[in-house]
């Protein structure tokens, strides 16, 4: 069975509960969007053993809609009929509506691996809403502002990731 392990970027210490599930599934692939920090995620994938060619970094989403949007192409190229979604546990209900709305008909099976304890509310409905625009339209609805400020250093964290992984053994 074809397995992977999404992690959304923004808490690089989610990358330790994707690891620990990496133990569960050693041939998952691992796929992590956009988080920070790509010194310390690609260590943390060295130290854990993660071989090269079973982890992707992709640095194109910006938030929590384009975590999925973006890696739909992925999903798809690598025939991938189990998913783990790796998050914080109080972004697992927005996560979720986002995924299933995203990843509706695919015939795959969705699980959301919680990480950490904090489970306070996230409003859900206009990413919902976006997610089912992208899904039946292809456009994507976004805050212009938000993409142009946060964009900068995802790039700069996507360029510096490039050129460590040039030494990954």
């Amino acid at each position: 069975m074809k397995r992977a392990i999404l992690e959304l970027g923004g808490n690089i210490n989610r990358l330790d509960t994707a690891l620990d599930l990496f133990k569960q599934y050693p041939d998952a692939l691992i796929i992590i969007s956009s988080e920070g920090d790509p010194k310390g995620c690609i260590e943390k994938l060295k130290a854990a053993g993660v071989p090269r060619d079973q982890f992707i970094l992709d640095y194109q989403a910006w938030d929590t809609v384009t975590n999925f949007t973006t890696t739909y192409s992925l999903i798809r190229k690598y025939r991938i009929k189990e998913l783990y979604v790796v998050t914080d546990l109080f972004h697992i209900p927005r996560s979720k509506a986002i995924c299933e709305t995203v990843y509706f008909g695919c015939n795959i099976k969705k699980d959301y691996v919680p990480h950490g304890s904090n489970n306070h509310k996230e409003p859900i409905w206009y990413d919902r809403k976006r997610s089912i625009v992208w899904k039946l339209f292809g456009i994507l609805l976004y805050d212009k502002k938000v993409k142009d400020q946060r964009m900068p250093a995802i790039q700069a964290d996507s360029k510096l990731a490039e050129e460590l992984l040039k030494s990954y053994d």
